[in-house]
């Protein structure tokens, strides 16, 4: 295994956590605008098999 996929999945593995905690996150959590901010400037990086499986568009 090269160092690459490992980052990789690190990476992959950090914004899944992140995204999780936006999308679970109770408005006294996070504010409603943040969490749509951190979704809207993920999403355009997001594979789009992956956007569609999580209902991002």
């Amino acid at each position: 295994m090269s160092v690459y996929s490992t980052l990789s999945q690190a990476l992959t593995e950090a914004l899944v956590d992140v995204l999780w905690f936006v999308e679970g996150s109770e408005d006294e959590q996070i504010d409603p605008d943040d969490a749509v901010k951190v979704r809207e400037g993920v999403a355009p990086t997001w594979p789009a098999s992956c956007r569609a499986a999580s209902g991002a568009n």
